[in-house]
């Protein structure tokens, strides 16, 4: 086994430890608690930045234990990145149990508070360095989508541009959306104090004849008297007057009895001859 440095060495160290629930103290010499028979020594090799393993026991003897001093900050934080970036809304307990079940680490709650403090620090902050290639990305749109439009807008912040907006419409989009609209017509509302079209006539100052009957001041629409030939014919004309009825009227019992006695009332009495 070959490794680069001495913080690669570490870090191994550290993952193996994690894995097997192991508390190991030391980094060049890597040694288990008192008893146990885990041994692993590295050794730089002569000419070569490069770190070997030379020994190597890798059996414990020892009982496993939850309380692990390798479990540190930066440690951490390289695991739990990639929870954090697929989970960020995962609380400080949810840590604490995945830290249990894939490395039986025991993690006090402010110590998993605090390492998903600095990975989603750590994660955010990657999200602001990719805005410095936005306009890289917008050349790239453009050289595939020529005709486009790629507008960014930026505002001056302590001699630095932060970014505000970015606007982006693609050639396809802008064709389909004229081929599918007319045009539209252009035709603005006129002010108060503008002066009126000297072409056309207002009302106001024009004669208006009744297309009806003749007359001047209205219109056809407007009109409200009658034809010159509607007014010549007479009331009376060819119309049947109408009766009204009249309760108690000929046929009914009241009238009947009424004439019998107007009837009678009417004839006077003769005298009698002695």
């Amino acid at each position: 086994m070959m490794f680069t440095n001495k913080e690669m060495i570490r870090d191994v160290v550290k993952d193996y430890a994690m894995e097997n629930q192991k508390n190991d103290s030391k980094r060049n010499v890597v040694k288990c608690s008192d008893g146990c028979k885990f041994y692993m020594r590295f050794s730089k090799r002569i000419g070569n930045q490069f770190w070997q393993v030379v020994t190597l026991i890798e059996y414990h003897t020892c009982h496993r234990t939850a309380d692990n001093r390798s479990a540190k900050t930066k440690w951490l934080a390289n695991k739990f990145t990639s929870i954090l970036r697929h989970s960020p809304s995962m609380k400080p307990s949810g840590l604490r149990a995945e830290a249990v079940e894939r490395w039986g680490v025991k993690l006090s709650y402010d110590q998993a508070y605090r390492e998903k403090r600095k990975v989603v620090k750590l994660v955010q902050g990657a999200g602001i360095e990719q805005f410095t290639h936005l306009r890289s990305y917008g050349q790239e749109l453009l050289k595939s989508n020529p005709n486009s439009t790629v507008v960014i807008q930026c505002a001056d912040s302590n001699d630095n541009h932060v970014f505000e907006r970015i606007y982006v419409c693609l050639e396809a989009c802008k064709a389909g959306d004229e081929g599918s609209h007319r045009q539209a017509k252009k035709q603005r509302n006129k002010m108060n104090d503008e002066p009126r079209n000297s072409h056309i006539l207002p009302r106001r100052f024009s004669t208006v004849t009744c297309a009806k009957y003749g007359a001047m001041g209205h219109n056809k629409r407007s009109c409200k008297g009658k034809r010159a030939a509607d007014r010549a014919i007479p009331k009376s004309g060819n119309k049947s007057k109408k009766t009204k009825k009249v309760k108690g009227g000929k046929g009914t019992k009241k009238s009947k009895g009424k004439k019998i006695e107007i009837a009678q009332s009417s004839q006077a009495p003769q005298p009698t001859q002695e």
